[in-house]
């Protein structure tokens, strides 16, 4: 990839998905030949009838709220954004620190910073957390992660929503950083 153009740890979210499912991987990697990645998944247990889901709902209360979205990922920050529009919020997305750094600047307010951990360039979204909670220190954060290794909520000063998440957890979380709930 060239620079500034992802973190290149794809392997690492495969990885973390895996290991949050319960599975493994095992990894083969010959010179000339290739590399075979095999994902290891527990057997599920057998299915219940379906369920039609339940969209969640906007609450009135949460009409105009403003999110701040930090998502270096083009598909996940539209996937979000799509999502938290559907539950009534009002949603800018960046896809870096800096950019999000400049909309707060500007005197943009906003409810809530929404922001990936894992960002390229220069500034991670716990440093951009960081540098939020010094100057608005107001202002609710939530941070996102598909890494295992990152430390849960009950590990930082901010929590944490790992990916990947159902838009009716996220929408939870959310509304609870918000004091909605």
């Amino acid at each position: 990839k060239p620079p500034g153009k992802g973190t290149g740890l794809g392997l690492s979210a495969v990885y973390g998905f895996v290991r949050q499912s319960g599975g493994g991987l095992k990894l083969e990697s010959e010179v000339g030949r290739g590399t075979t990645v095999r994902i290891l998944l527990p057997v599920a247990p057998p299915a219940q009838p379906a369920q039609a889901p339940q969209p969640a709902e906007p609450l009135p209360d949460q009409a105009g709220s403003r999110i701040l979205v930090v998502e270096d990922d083009a598909l996940v920050r539209s996937f979000v954004t799509k999502q938290l529009e559907r539950l009534g919020f009002v949603v800018q997305a960046v896809g870096d620190a800096r950019t999000a750094l400049e909309q707060l600047d500007q005197g943009q307010r906003f409810d809530l910073l929404f922001s990936d951990i894992m960002m390229p360039g220069g500034m991670n979204g716990r440093e951009l957390a960081e540098e939020v909670r010094r100057r608005w220190p107001d202002l609710p954060i939530l941070l996102t992660s598909g890494f295992s290794d990152d430390p849960g909520p009950e590990k930082g000063p901010f929590p944490i929503i790992r990916k990947p998440y159902r838009p009716s957890e996220l929408a939870k979380v959310i509304r609870e950083q918000l004091g909605l709930n």
